[in-house]
């Protein structure tokens, strides 16, 4: 059993989601299953609460996960930095997904720090850096899907 999130960042994860409108997800470099599944899925939450939300990957991610519904349409920012840095600019709220320091994101993450919106980390890895609004970090957990799936 995970021990469970505190009560009052619950409560601002709440906030955060009910009170903004235009979501940006962004994973780690070489996006594996875990960051583009805990991605995707969280995008399609929040499209289902009447949110917009684009997931914005750094770089390739391996063929066999053109499956997962909603990879197709996510943003290669080596393939389109200028776009995904305008996702960034212009998001209200910037969701980090399954990495634990904004260097795992590399080209993305100057664009990351300076970021002036609030910022929500979900992630299982060891040492979550401080860079974060809100951070959810359980290292005991399978994964990043777990956690998004769990809050």
């Amino acid at each position: 059993m995970l021990e469970p999130f505190p009560s009052s960042d619950l409560e601002a994860l709440k906030a955060l989601v009910d009170q903004n409108n235009f979501f940006v997800i962004l994973c780690h470099t070489n996006p594996d299953g875990d960051a583009i599944g805990s991605s995707c899925g969280l995008a399609e939450y929040l499209r289902a609460k009447g949110k917009s939300a684009t997931v914005i990957v750094p770089d390739a991610y391996p063929d066999f996960l053109n499956w997962v519904p909603g990879v197709q349409e996510s943003v290669r920012a080596d393939k389109y930095p200028e776009k995904a840095a305008l996702m960034l600019k212009t998001a209200d709220v910037i969701f980090v997904l399954d990495l634990n320091e904004p260097k795992r994101t590399e080209s993305m993450e100057q664009l990351l720090l300076e970021a002036r919106q609030p910022k929500v980390l979900v992630d299982h890895h060891l040492n979550p850096a401080d860079f974060c609004t809100l951070t959810f970090s359980r290292p005991q957990a399978s994964s990043a899907s777990e956690l998004v799936y769990r809050l």
